[in-house]
């Protein structure tokens, strides 16, 4: 009896347990915003399972779930810029109705980042400032470069774009300068995982400004974009972070039906602004000679246009419980507002997530991009001035340079042999350069156990860069009087592997510790082929249209950089949360003694407004109270992978070739510059979310600056890369978001971004002054950077003909590096369906060198219209010239305020869409750098013609400025 009570209790067990087993339970439901709008694409999931959804047009989302452990009890809803919401399951069979009402996260504070390694932390947790941009920021921005999308949207950024040419060509730098020598400041850019290239090469000199390699990617592939600015954050990333990091994570499918959607704009481009230039119809050569008539062209007319611009982008996504789906392809073409410019860029993307077990999970992200950009040779110095723009101010405007009735261009006005006719450069040369690139990236998660995470990375970044220069023969010009051609390519490879180690455990009721280690492995090489020859075949473009090459030449860059960390977080009944980390780091560029640095960090956080005193009597007032402090060390590597050692060069002799030494001293003890930094901060929330602010104020010093110091002659050799520079600076961000107005009806949301910079040059090697001389900047103890320093003219001395006298000592006129930078933005929706963006940026406090006017009042080429008041009286004969003489008189102010972005939106969601299988239709008009406000004379006060130089700003010589853009779109969503 006693058996058949055991056999039949055993039985009862395992019937019981196979009926759990088979158990399955339908979730279903809506997500809606607090004027109950339905929120699209919410993900709504069962925490600590694989088992959800995401939401539809309607805000509605279902999903099955056959099988719940023991303690999955919840389901939780995350969408972008709102707070995550966690309702208990009531049920575990059947079918359960769980509804979701979503309060805004103004600040984004429950936004989980990646600030380092693999684990990812809700945004509240950080001592250190971070800032994050969401894919619905990028929507309607009318830019196709990531990088000059980022303008006015992060405090502490100073985006600067360099010209308007078509493809990019952007400098971003996070809390100022962190280098001077060791090439630009643009911070590190991590796409999915994989360490990607962002140089600017020109492989061929034409002048103006080098296409970054960031602007190679989608901004429609993008889901979001975090920016880490402070060492504290940036110290996981060793030798490489001074600059800062920069974090972009695209699209992934979502598990429900097939989402498509499908993308297109068309617009146009303008310029803004042109030179002032002489109109008056006579000329004189001399004071008392008569005035003769003449003929005047303008021939800024013949050089810009309005030019066409045109995207498409279609993209797919879905899945379902383990696998998961991304795909997009995308094309973009540009004219440019100079006549012959164009860029063609076609983009693919794949990227595919897959769970295996409840252990093992696997992503796989890859992005194949081919441009073909024409770049028109514009700017240049006076050796090879083959410029278009250039050929506006440095060729006198009484030249005809239209084709003869054989269509022969005449030679350039002015010094032919080292300028050309812009006609014919625009119609007659070509420059084309190709890019195809492939980056590919491997993320391997598994959980192996309870609290333990393993992850593995390994990324790819490889591209090939094709540059051409062709010059025909019978050209307007006479350096190469039968032609000239120019092949250059460079193959460039980056690997980066990584393997991250995360615990996480309670060791007590209220205290959790979260243990990572990792290690991290990155290679890079790069190899740059050139030839060049003249005196061409008729009709023929190649290298071998000639009989003899002029010059061959062959480079190749190899760098190697090796990393290993430990963090710990201590959390504290989720009010204190504790962050010490430690990072030793090697790379190939320094000598064996100095190869392994450490970088420590250290980060505290106090969530106030957790405590209970708060919530019992300030909650209903300040519903969110955090400060935060960082501090912590990061590195700078050189811009030459072999500056330590001591290189030869090769020379000619007797047609022969040898090698001899370089006159760089080699140096072995050459370490990173190191950056020590410090910020405090705090974030706020007020009126129940409708008031959020972040605060920092950081302070940062720069110390072993890479800098190129004169060793003694005795040596062999003039100078030596050194650690022998100190940079620091400070200042403050500020991000302010309102709710000004929230209603069924109407919606109304502000953002203002504030943020100062101080940078000052605080050592020299021996102290001594470096002058720039070009750019009439110098490096000097106690100044900024690039600080101009040049002179002047003494408008209350006048000499013996009634002329201003210039001084004979050079002054200090300011720098380049904008003191505040701020932007307004103001979000407006109507009826959930209508939808307008309006931004205001602007930078403030500095100075650039107008070059283009100074050009204009030379007597070689006197385009500048206050010639004509000499040839009148109205000003002493050889006024103009006088003041050419002084540049600093071209040094101005070129603080602006920009009108960057307009947009304007209309979303179609009705029965008649649906019924022919659209969730809905957008239709959207943008504008972008629409007018400017600025008391600068030049094109544009924020262009820069040394392109991504670190330390070379603020020079507008010959730059395409940025143009106006009007742009219609369309976009479809399945």
């Amino acid at each position: 009896m006693r058996r058949k009570i055991i056999f039949l209790s055993m039985l009862a067990l395992v019937l019981t347990w196979t009926a759990s087993l088979s158990a399955q339970v339908t979730i279903q439901g809506k997500v809606t915003d607090k004027q109950t709008n339905p929120i699209i694409g919410a993900v709504v999931i069962v925490p600590g399972t694989t088992y959800g959804s995401s939401t539809n047009a309607q805000g509605e989302y279902s999903f099955e779930v056959k099988k719940l452990p023991a303690n999955a009890n919840s389901v939780e809803v995350k969408f972008v810029g709102y707070k995550t919401k966690r309702e208990t399951l009531p049920s575990q069979t059947g079918k359960v109705t769980l509804d979701f009402t979503l309060e805004e996260d103004i600040l984004l504070l429950d936004q989980v980042v990646i600030t380092g390694n693999a684990e990812a932390v809700e945004k509240k947790s950080l001592g250190n400032s971070i800032s994050t941009l969401q894919s619905k920021e990028l929507e309607n921005i009318g830019t196709a470069q990531i990088d000059a999308a980022l303008t006015g949207k992060i405090p502490g950024a100073m985006v600067q774009v360099n010209s308007g040419n078509p493809g990019g060509g952007t400098s971003v730098r996070l809390r100022g300068l962190s280098t001077l020598y060791s090439g630009t400041s643009d911070p590190l850019y991590i796409v999915d995982g994989v360490i990607v290239d962002n140089s600017a090469s020109a492989l061929i000199d034409m002048g103006g400004n080098a296409t970054n390699r960031i602007a190679d990617f989608d901004p429609e592939d993008i889901e979001r974009i975090e920016v880490v600015k402070g060492a504290a954050a940036a110290a996981l990333y060793g030798s490489r972070a001074n600059n800062g990091v920069v974090q972009i994570f695209t699209k992934r499918g979502q598990s429900g039906q097939m989402k498509v959607r499908l993308n297109t704009t068309y617009g146009f481009d303008q310029v803004v602004k042109k030179l002032d230039m002489i109109t008056y119809p006579y000329t004189k050569t001399s004071k008392d000679a008569p005035l003769t008539p003449v003929t005047r062209y303008d021939y800024q007319d013949e050089i810009f246009q309005i030019a066409p611009r045109a995207t498409t982008s279609l993209s797919l996504s879905g899945g379902d419980q383990t696998t998961k789906y991304f795909l997009s392809g995308s094309w973009n073409n540009q004219e440019g507002i100079i006549k012959s410019q164009r860029y063609d860029k076609k983009s693919f993307r794949v990227n595919i997530d897959r769970i295996f077990n409840d252990w093992l999970s696997a992503s796989v992200s890859t992005n194949y991009i081919h441009s073909l950009n024409n770049i028109v040779a514009n700017g240049g110095a006076y050796d090879n001035g083959f410029g278009v723009l250039t050929a506006v101010t440095n060729l006198p405007n009484t030249y005809n340079s239209y084709p003869d009735a054989n269509g022969i261009y005449p030679l350039a006005g002015f010094n032919p042999a080292n300028r050309a006719n812009p006609l014919d450069i625009i119609n007659n040369w070509k420059s084309p350069e190709e890019i195809n690139r492939f980056v590919g990236g491997l993320k391997l998660d598994a959980t192996p156990l309870q609290g333990l995470s393993i992850q593995y990375r390994l990324g790819f970044d490889g591209y090939s860069q094709n540059d051409k220069y062709y010059i025909p023969r019978i050209s307007s010009q006479t350096m190469y009087p039968n032609g000239f051609s120019q092949d250059a390519t460079k193959q460039s490879q980056s690997i980066n592997s990584n393997i991250d180690v995360t615990y996480n455990t309670s060791l007590t009721s209220k205290i959790k510790s979260t243990s990572a280690v990792g290690t991290e492995y990155f290679q890079m090489e790069s190899d740059l082929v050139s030839s060049q020859t003249q005196d061409l075949t008729p009709f023929v473009e190649l290298l071998n249209g000639s009989a003899a090459y002029d010059a061959v030449s062959e480079s190749k860059d190899v760098r190697k950089t090796l990393g290993y960390y430990f963090q710990e977080t201590l959390n504290y009944d989720n009010l204190l949360y504790l962050t010490g980390s430690l990072r030793a780091d090697a790379s190939s560029t320094f000598g064996a003694d100095q190869r392994w640095q450490i970088f420590p960090k250290y980060s505290a956080s106090y969530i106030v407004s957790e405590n209970d005193f708060w919530k019992e009597n300030l909650a209903n007032y300040i519903s969110y109270f955090k400060v935060r402090g960082a501090f912590g060390f990061s590195g700078g590597q050189p811009a030459s992978s072999f500056g330590r050692l001591s290189n030869y060069t090769q020379v000619s002799y007797n047609g022969k070739l040898g090698l001899i030494n370089s006159l760089i001293l080699g140096n072995d003890n050459l370490k990173p510059e190191r950056m020590k930094e410090w910020e405090l901060g705090t974030d706020f929330e007020l009126l129940n979310g409708r008031i959020g602010l972040e605060f920092t104020y950081f302070n940062k010093k720069v110390e072993d600056l890479i800098m190129q110091a004169p060793v003694d002659a005795s040596t062999g050799f003039t100078s030596q890369f050194q650690n022998v520079g100190i940079l620091s600076n400070k200042g403050i961000e500020l991000l302010l978001r309102t709710v000004n107005f929230q209603m069924p009806s109407f919606n109304w949301s502000s953002t203002i971004s504030v943020s100062t910079n101080n940078p000052i040059v605080d050592k020299l090697y021996a102290g001594k002054q470096v002058v720039i001389s070009w750019y009439q900047t110098v490096l000097e103890e106690g100044k900024a950077p690039s600080t101009f320093y040049t002179y002047k003219i003494d408008y209350n001395k006048l000499d013996a003909n009634g002329l201003p006298t210039r001084k004979t000592y050079k002054e200090y006129l300011g720098d380049p590096n904008p003191k505040l930078m701020w932007s307004f933005t103001n979000d407006f929706t109507l009826w959930s369906n209508l939808s307008m963006r309006v931004m205001f940026d602007a930078q403030w406090d500095f100075k650039v060198l107008d070059w283009n006017s100074r050009n204009l009042k030379s007597a070689s080429y006197p385009n500048s219209p206050d010639f004509a008041k000499e040839y009148t009286g109205e000003l002493p004969w050889g006024y103009n010239v006088r003041v050419n003489s002084a540049l600093g008189e071209f040094v101005s102010d070129a603080s602006f305020v920009k009108l960057r972005e307009v947009s304007i939106s209309y979303t179609l969601r009705n029965e008649a869409i649906r019924s022919v299988g659209l969730n809905n239709i957008q239709v959207s008009l943008t504008g972008r750098n629409l007018f400017t406000f600025t008391n600068y004379s030049g094109y544009d006060p924020e262009t820069n013609a040394a392109g991504q130089s670190a330390y070379i700003r603020g020079f507008d010589f010959a730059t395409c400025p940025i143009p106006r853009s009007i742009i219609f779109g369309l976009t479809l969503n399945l």
